[in-house]
């Protein structure tokens, strides 16, 4: 890390992950409003929940937040409360952060290329921008209160 770069997470604690069965799908992120929170499991949602924050200090004058995402595999896993997000399409990584935003975490899913997280250390991966995108973020929904997204494995094609 470079002199003028720091560095600082702040995570929530992890949750307990076994793999999901499920084979079906649904085709279109506005799709996943018409869906319970245990159907979502089974027709193919990938569900995550906030996991913390990566911090970036530039030039001791901006910061950048990274909002770290990690996989639930089943409705019953998770932190009560948290901050859930669906996507459909491509798989994603067990934990990721969303591309960052200026002055303040983001929130809500939002449009752009993810980057691949350490799980064990909770920092970001040198060089895992833009392997994949989510697109087409639709707001909260039911309890995905941090809304959802199109998971595509390839960013501005």
């Amino acid at each position: 890390m470079s002199a003028w770069c720091s560095t600082a997470a702040t995570f929530a604690p992890a949750a307990h992950a076994t793999p999901s069965t499920a084979d079906a799908g649904i085709h279109r992120v506005d799709q996943i409003g018409d869906l319970s929170y245990q159907a979502m499991f089974a027709v193919g949602v990938q569900v995550f929940e906030y996991a913390g924050v990566i911090e970036e200090r530039y030039n001791d004058d901006s910061t950048i937040y990274y909002t770290v995402l990690r996989k639930l595999h089943t409705p019953a896993q998770g932190t009560p409360g948290s901050r859930r997000y669906g996507f459909i399409g491509a798989a994603l990584p067990a934990t990721f952060a969303m591309y960052p935003t200026l002055g303040h975490p983001s929130v809500l899913a939002h449009s752009s290329f993810i980057f691949g997280v350490n799980p064990s250390r909770m920092t970001i991966l040198p060089g895992s921008g833009l392997s994949q995108c989510l697109t087409f973020t639709i707001g909260p929904v039911g309890k995905l209160t941090g809304g959802g997204a199109l998971a595509s494995n390839t960013c501005w094609s």
